[in-house]
C-alpha cells in the first residue's frame, strides 16, 4: 500500500472514530460535553457537512433548498421534554433539503461539525502530516460572523486511544475562534509569515451571497 493511501485510511478511521464518540454523547444527552467541546444537543453531529454559498448560519432553518412545511404550535410553558416533536420531513436533517434545488457552489466541508442552539458551534478538522489550508480558513472567516471555533485534531491522538473506550477529553489545537467581534487565528503551518501566525483579524467582514 502506498504511503498516501495509508495516510488517507488513517485520516478516515480517525474521523469516523471521533464522530462516533461525539454522536454517542449527543444521542443520549441534552447537555453534552467531551472537553474541550461543550454543547447542547440540537440538530446533531455531522461528518463532511458541505457549506454552500446559499447556506445560512441557521443551516437547517434558513438555508436555500429546505423543504417547506408548517411546524406545529408549541406551548413553551410546558417542560422541555413535552415540547419535542418529530419533524414530518424525517429524523435526519440532511433529508430536509430538496435534492432538485441547486444550492450553489460548495465553499468548504469540515471533517466534523457540531451544532448547538441551531447553529454550528465547532468545526473539527482531522490532520496528519499537513495542517488545515489557509484557503479553507479564509473561506470559514468569510462565512461566519459569530462565536464559532475551529479545532485541529491530530490523527495520532485519536489512534493511540483504546478504540473500545471513549476518552474523557480530546487533545485539540484551536486554530480559529471568533470572540467579541474579532477573529483570533492561530495557524500551525510552518511556511506562513509571522504576520499570519497567531493573527488577530479585525478587517471588514466579506459576506458571501445568499
Amino acid at each position: 500500500m502506498r504511503y498516501q493511501e495509508k495516510e488517507s485510511l488513517l485520516h478516515l478511521y480517525a474521523k469516523q472514530t471521533l464522530h462516533k464518540w461525539l454522536k454517542e454523547i449527543d444521542d443520549k444527552n441534552d447537555f453534552c460535553g467531551l472537553p474541550p467541546f461543550e454543547w447542547r444537543s440540537n440538530y446533531g453531529i455531522f461528518m463532511e457537512l458541505p457549506f454552500y454559498e446559499t447556506s445560512d448560519h441557521f443551516y437547517f432553518e434558513q438555508s436555500k433548498g429546505l423543504i417547506d412545511y408548517n411546524p406545529p404550535e408549541i406551548d413553551w410553558s410546558k417542560p422541555y421534554e413535552e415540547t419535542k416533536y418529530e419533524d414530518p420531513r424525517g429524523k435526519d436533517p440532511i433529508e430536509w433539503f430538496d435534492k432538485t434545488i441547486d444550492r450553489g457552489k460548495i465553499l468548504f466541508v469540515p471533517d466534523i461539525t457540531i451544532f448547538h442552539k441551531g447553529i454550528a458551534k465547532y468545526l473539527i478538522e482531522i490532520v496528519h502530516t499537513n495542517p488545515v489550508s489557509e484557503q479553507k480558513i479564509d473561506k470559514i472567516i468569510n462565512f461566519f460572523d459569530y462565536g464559532i471555533e475551529v479545532h485541529e485534531v491530530n490523527v495520532k491522538d485519536i489512534l493511540k486511544v483504546d478504540k473500545l473506550v471513549r476518552p474523557s477529553k480530546i487533545k485539540t489545537k484551536c486554530i480559529l475562534s471568533y470572540q467579541y467581534g474579532t477573529w483570533h487565528r492561530n495557524s500551525s503551518s510552518n511556511n506562513l509569515s509571522n504576520y499570519r501566525k497567531n493573527q488577530i483579524y479585525t478587517g471588514p467582514k466579506i459576506r458571501m451571497p445568499r
